[in-house]
């Protein structure tokens, strides 16, 4: 029974190391990461509009300088992944 057990722990990892369950964590993080950018760029947006009284350029132009930023921060954890993969 015990070596069924470590047969399957075996099977379940990934030629890098990973889990399936590591893996599914990895994307969570980066699927929260590029979600939390854009909600900070909508808020700063729209206090940027309230302040300024510029509805809706603010909102727009910081919605959309968070989606570039949370992006960006995908790419960079993506290529941490892949090098540390290798």
């Amino acid at each position: 029974m015990g070596q069924a057990t470590e047969d399957r722990k075996k099977s379940q990892k990934r030629s890098d190391g990973m889990s399936t369950l590591q893996l599914v964590a990895v994307a969570g993080s980066l699927g929260l990461t590029l979600f939390v950018n854009i909600i900070v760029g909508i808020f700063i947006g729209r206090f940027v509009d309230s302040y300024f009284n510029t509805s809706p350029f603010g909102l727009m132009a910081f919605a959309l300088l968070g989606s570039v930023t949370g992006f960006w921060t995908l790419y960079k954890k993506a290529g941490t992944l892949n090098e540390r993969g290798k």
